[in-house]
């Protein structure tokens, strides 16, 4: 038992330990910021990307235009199309 605590001591004084847990978060750490990257230009490039381009006309319905009161405008200086 006293061997293997020693062991165990010595290979922690060493710094083997510390140098694996560095090596470990540094890991982490690029794989987080490759992870980000990735999302980034995920979200980023959709929002270049060309879309489908929609055209449409739109008509004003009858009874909107029956809803204009007459004092609001003259026939002469806006007139309603038919």
């Amino acid at each position: 038992m006293n061997v293997k605590k020693q062991n165990l001591n010595s290979w922690f004084k060493s710094g083997t330990p510390w140098v694996w847990m560095t090596a470990g978060g540094v890991a982490i750490a690029v794989i987080m910021t490759l992870g980000l990257l990735a999302v980034i230009a995920t979200r980023g490039l959709a929002h270049f990307w060309p879309a489908d381009v929609i055209e449409s006309t739109y008509q004003v319905p009858v009874k909107a235009r029956a809803c204009w009161p007459a004092n609001w405008c003259s026939p002469k200086r806006c007139p309603v199309p038919a």
